[in-house]
């Protein structure tokens, strides 16, 4: 079975029984579902999958509970929003950056507000060193962009380390300056998912901005619009008629996603978003690359600190994919319209035409 939408799940089980749900035992949730004999529904309590994801909504909407406070309580919300066995005693930071985006973004949307002010300082700090050790020491996005900037001042970097995220945000900002290489690369990946970027691309920091950038858009546009919610919504669809297997977003990226995405960097006041990452003051080294983990002590950080057994090769990393669809800009770049038409075009052409206007 398909890990079913959170998002969906949330809206089905509210629509069922409105917010009474968040408070129920899990023995009078299970015994209510069961009744429904629903194929995902019903398997409360007995799949782990379906139980964790359901729990993790009903903690993230409860007012008593601290699940966006602790970061301990935080990490295994995203691990059971992203579709993952949740490992309770262990360590369990995400994976890779679609993780982490997926899971912020899907409680973004549970909740229907920005969490920034949600999340404790704890909480984001834990975000900031989970996103600067997989290589993301720069992102004007919130709550992304608070989470790394106390992490920074934090680690107490070296002159040699805000050297290096100076340029990483440089070539950050002059990725997102141009809309049209935002777009074709994000269409890009969204239809040649196996592609070997870093090996096209070569440069590190290039390739994590990129990547960081295209992976959000993907996100939030793969998060944006599901037809469930909308026949949710206006009564078209029974609750207990959904079917949590069915793909049902539209093809290709929808052009209200990339809209809001540029006007918000094209904002006089968010020009300079993370250059104090350049100020901060302190010896220290880079975040290196891997999993940044937390110390057995389940109170403090410890950044020297490596949890075995995580990261891109985990077996319950959680790969995002989406069926390729349409091109949103039009008219595209006429050298990679061309492109785009032809078969016999490598990647690194596809990657270089893309990159033409751009100084990184």
């Amino acid at each position: 079975m398909l890990m079913p939408d959170p998002v969906v799940l949330d809206k089905v089980l509210t629509k069922l029984f409105g917010d009474a749900f968040l408070a129920w035992e899990p023995e009078t949730l299970e015994a209510e579902l069961a009744k429904l004999k629903h194929e995902t529904l019903s398997k409360y309590g007995n799949d782990e999958i379906v139980t964790n994801a359901i729990n993790a909504i009903r903690v993230i909407k409860s007012e008593k509970s601290y699940a966006l406070q602790e970061w301990h309580l935080f990490e295994k919300v995203l691990a059971a929003l992203t579709g993952k066995r949740v490992l309770f005693f262990d360590a369990q930071p995400p994976a890779n950056l679609i993780e982490v985006f997926y899971g912020i973004e899907i409680i973004k949307k549970i909740l229907d507000r920005d969490i920034l002010n949600d999340l404790s300082e704890e909480t984001l700090l834990y975000l900031g060193l989970i996103l600067t050790d997989l290589g993301l020491p720069s992102f004007p996005f919130e709550p992304y962009n608070t989470a790394i900037s106390l992490a920074l001042k934090h680690l107490k970097l070296d002159e040699s380390a805000k050297a290096v995220i100076a340029d990483f945000d440089t070539k950050l900002h002059k990725f997102l300056s141009d809309k049209n290489a935002v777009v074709a690369m994000s269409e890009l990946i969204e239809q040649q998912p196996d592609i070997d970027l870093l090996a096209e691309i070569k440069d590190i920091s290039v390739f994590n901005a990129v990547t960081a950038v295209c992976g959000y858009i993907l996100v939030r546009d793969d998060l944006n619009t599901n037809n469930l919610i909308t026949a949710l919504a206006d009564d078209s669809l029974k609750p207990e008629e959904v079917k949590f297997d069915t793909k049902t977003n539209p093809e290709g990226i929808a052009p209200e996603i990339i809209d809001e995405i540029m006007s918000f960097i094209e904002k006089p006041e968010n020009d300079n978003l993370n250059k104090q990452a350049a100020k901060n003051t302190g010896k220290g080294r880079l975040p290196r690359s891997g999993m940044f983990i937390i110390s057995a002590d389940a109170d403090e950080f410890d950044p020297d600190h490596r949890y075995e057994g995580s990261g891109n090769n985990s077996p319950n990393s959680v790969i995002s994919a989406q069926d390729s669809g349409e091109s949103y800009h039009k008219p595209a770049p006429k050298s990679l319209k061309l492109i785009k038409d032809s078969d016999n075009i490598s990647p690194q052409d596809k990657i270089n035409a893309i990159f033409s206007g751009l100084d990184i």
